[in-house]
């Protein structure tokens, strides 16, 4: 298994994930997922889905 992996949410790079401990860090790389900055995930794959839960609402807040 790997230490970091880029998380991709569609076409856009939203951030790398870094092990951490027993889990993994998520850092931003674009300005759109700066909320989850420094949150800890238990796999890289939880915190793609964190990712694109957070481009929906951000998407559907942008609508209204």
């Amino acid at each position: 298994m790997f230490d970091s992996y880029l998380i991709e949410v569609g076409n856009e790079i939203a951030g790398v994930v870094v092990r951490s401990g027993q889990g993994f860090r998520f850092h931003a790389v674009g300005a759109s997922f700066r909320e989850l900055e420094e949150q800890r995930f238990a796999s890289p794959w939880k915190a793609e889905r964190a990712a694109a839960k957070l481009q929906r609402t951000l998407r559907a807040a942008d609508r209204r």
